[in-house]
């Protein structure tokens, strides 16, 4: 059921030319949620979140399976296999390290802002790497707005408030923290988008984040 405070990952996992990209978001419980609050969680990412990123993706995107986990208490997650394309059905598709970079702004100055890159931009959405289509500009703009927006769950108002979460150093590496205690947030109070298409290294082998 999740208790106010507890922290969830979310990642969307997508498929694109048989290549997989993965988008990661994390979310900030608020209130008292009576079933599965990782399940209520991924069904409001379905209806709210995912139509904004699939407006402005070539349909060779395809999103696969959203899931969603409580970072402090594992046995609380949820996943659910779904075959959602992209919008434009038209459009051809940059390639997958090409992508449209958002920075999100968060409230805490202890943590670093976030950031986001979604694959699918189409060619005609561009012009020698800078989106100049008035139409995906719309687009980028509603879905910024998305990702500032608590998301909204059933009847019952409970609210998932999107967070960026400082990673913790354990020994040698960087983890996400396991328990409120150790939990350091920023809630994110702006998401801004860059007209300049961005080029992500990892994803020129495959594999997306």
């Amino acid at each position: 059921m999740g208790v106010a405070g507890d922290v969830f990952q979310l990642i969307d996992h997508q498929q694109m030319d048989g290549q997989s990209v993965e988008n990661v978001y994390f979310y900030r419980q608020d209130g008292i949620f009576a079933g599965n609050a990782a399940e209520g969680l991924v069904a409001s990412w379905i209806d709210q979140i995912l139509p904004g990123i699939t407006g402005f993706q070539a349909d060779n995107v395809v999103h696969v399976e959203i899931s969603a986990k409580n970072l402090f208490n594992e046995a609380e997650s949820h996943s659910e296999l779904i075959s959602t394309p992209g919008d434009d059905t038209g459009g051809q598709a940059l390639p997958i390290f090409n992508a449209v970079g958002y920075r999100l702004v968060g409230d805490n100055s202890a943590v670093r802002d976030g950031s986001k890159r979604y694959a699918g931009l189409t060619e005609g959405a561009q012009t020698d790497g800078v989106i100049d289509s008035g139409t995906v500009l719309t687009t980028l703009a509603a879905l910024a707005l998305l990702l500032v927006d608590p998301l909204a769950v059933g009847l019952d108002l409970d609210f998932f408030f999107p967070v960026v979460v400082k990673r913790l150093l354990v020994g040698s590496s960087y983890e996400l923290p396991t328990n409120a205690g150790d939990a350091v947030l920023s809630t994110i109070i702006d998401a801004l988008f860059n007209v300049e298409v961005t080029s992500q290294t990892s994803r020129k082998i495959g594999v997306g984040a």
